[in-house]
């Protein structure tokens, strides 16, 4: 499985969309999160988070 990862590419997952690099670590972008009033709003997103 491990060997395989690097392969696996725009998987999109229960948490959003991502890939591994070819050490096998994941790769994916994260999203900061604001608490406005109650409601969540997308603060910042932040490309190529590890």
């Amino acid at each position: 499985m491990q060997q395989k990862r690097p392969e696996i590419r725009n998987f999109e997952g229960v948490t959003g969309v991502f890939s591994f690099d070819e050490h096998g670590n994941p790769v994916m972008d994260a999203t900061i999160l604001e608490l406005r009033g109650g409601t969540y709003v997308e603060f910042k997103p932040i490309a190529g988070a590890r």
